[in-house]
């Protein structure tokens, strides 16, 4: 229930700024793997580019966005 909730919650955030991003939890990687790379600060939290997706920590596991938020691909362009 709390997961269903923190996902309306994270779509109703993400509907008032004007971009659309999908996220997928607890993807099958290590805060080893993960912590290592590129590192931006989006929506409050830190996130991380590994393997064409950005990361995040939700408690003790790590979520993506499906689609790339525009703020996030304009940040990575910048990084090329």
């Amino acid at each position: 229930m709390q997961r269903i909730l923190y996902a309306l919650g994270a779509c109703a955030a993400l509907s008032l700024g004007g971009c659309y991003a999908d996220t997928y939890g607890d993807v099958g990687v290590t805060s080893a793997e993960i912590g290592v790379g590129p590192a931006y600060v989006y929506e409050g939290h830190p996130v991380y580019f590994h393997r064409d997706h950005w990361y995040y920590r939700d408690g003790r596991n790590w979520r993506y966005y499906h689609r790339e938020p525009r703020v996030l691909f304009e940040r990575r362009r910048h990084w090329r």
